[in-house]
């Protein structure tokens, strides 16, 4: 969840919209709404995809966070 934070900080993400910290997945669905990643630029959608893989728990998540490391 740090790389997912991190980023998303990096990026333009404020502080208020992210949440004080994570601590588990919901504190995570509830950035994705305050963030309102869809009026994002493209770039974002590498964030989205690692956040939904998180949240989905679908193995998926290793993958996108070295994606979002690598940028």
């Amino acid at each position: 969840m740090r790389i997912l934070r991190e980023w998303a900080l990096r990026h333009g993400a404020t502080p208020e919209q992210l949440g004080e910290s994570w601590s588990d997945v919901g504190d995570v669905v509830a950035a994705i709404e305050r963030v309102d990643w869809m009026w994002r630029s493209g770039e974002w959608f590498g964030w989205w995809r690692g956040a939904s893989a998180l949240v989905d728990d679908s193995g998926y998540l290793p993958h996108r966070l070295e994606e979002l490391a690598a940028g």
